[in-house]
């Protein structure tokens, strides 16, 4: 999973100070304040696990959104979760 360490320094490898870019960071708190939202009950574990999930399924064409991360919740509950 990308660390904020690798994600700086593919920046500073990549990019000028100065480029313009879009970006999204999501992380262990988001994951559970959406599972919340749909009265799910997650442990950072399982909240790794998803952005884990999330960051070695991801193609570049969706991007991350809570569509995404819903999907994955979706998942977790088929197996058992909370």
């Amino acid at each position: 999973m990308t660390t904020v360490r690798d994600l700086i320094a593919h920046l500073q490898q990549n990019y000028a100070p100065d480029d313009k870019i879009a970006a999204a960071i999501w992380q262990v708190d988001d994951v559970r304040w959406q599972a919340r939202e749909r009265s799910l009950t997650i442990s950072d574990d399982h909240a790794t696990e998803i952005l884990e999930r999330i960051d070695s399924n991801h193609d570049g064409c969706l991007g991350i959104t809570w569509e995404t991360i819903d999907f994955w919740l979706d998942q977790f509950e088929e197996v058992g979760g909370s």
